[in-house]
């Protein structure tokens, strides 16, 4: 088990992660940079809508990923497209707490890949304000640029200078949410 595990949480970066793999009792999950099968296709790389549920109701997080070709289908996305991907995930979840920004854009495409509008980091505020026209509050736009997986590091690293206290999910036991939930029981693979 890595120490990642050991503290609760599973984390997972969409294209390296397999839900064959999610054995270890986890308390959290965390995809970095996954999308919606129900949006942009059947390829294995995106999520199901019963493993975003499954994410949601451990208080994990999947974050967007700005790939355009994980976006849409064809061509292009566009700042409604990532906007209808959060949509859809916190619908799924019937939360907002579970989705943020992964992005994906620190390398191995140019960024004529990414979003229009959003080809450069210091373009993702437009992301954030897309968000509030569809309704979000400030809140939840913060917690969607950061607050999210900052709140899911917060609950699950032990504090600087403590040890965990034996039985909190800060020692990472607890039962298999493998075993738990079928939904985490599937082939998603890498490509």
């Amino acid at each position: 088990m890595t120490w990642i595990a050991q503290i609760g949480v599973q984390y997972g970066t969409g294209s390296r992660s397999r839900w064959a793999e999610v054995r270890s009792p986890c308390d959290y999950y965390g995809f970095s940079r996954s999308n919606c099968r129900a949006i942009a296709g059947d390829d294995q790389r995106h999520l199901r809508d019963d493993q975003i549920k499954a994410i949601g109701e451990r208080d994990g997080v999947v974050g967007l990923n700005l790939y355009s070709r994980f976006l849409v289908t064809s061509g292009r996305a566009t700042i409604g497209d990532c906007v209808k991907h959060v949509e859809h995930v916190a619908g799924v979840m019937g939360h907002r707490r579970g989705v943020a920004l992964g992005s994906d854009a620190d390398g191995g495409f140019g960024p004529d890949r990414l979003p229009e509008h959003l080809d450069h980091p210091t373009k993702f505020p437009a992301l954030a304000a897309a968000l509030r026209d569809a309704g979000w509050s400030d809140e939840d736009v913060e917690g969607f640029c950061y607050g999210n997986w900052r709140r899911v590091l917060e609950e699950t690293l032990p504090k600087a200078g403590t040890r965990p206290k034996e039985g909190t999910r800060d020692e990472g036991r607890g039962t298999s949410p493998a075993k738990e939930n079928p939904a985490l029981k599937t082939d998603h693979r890498h490509r």
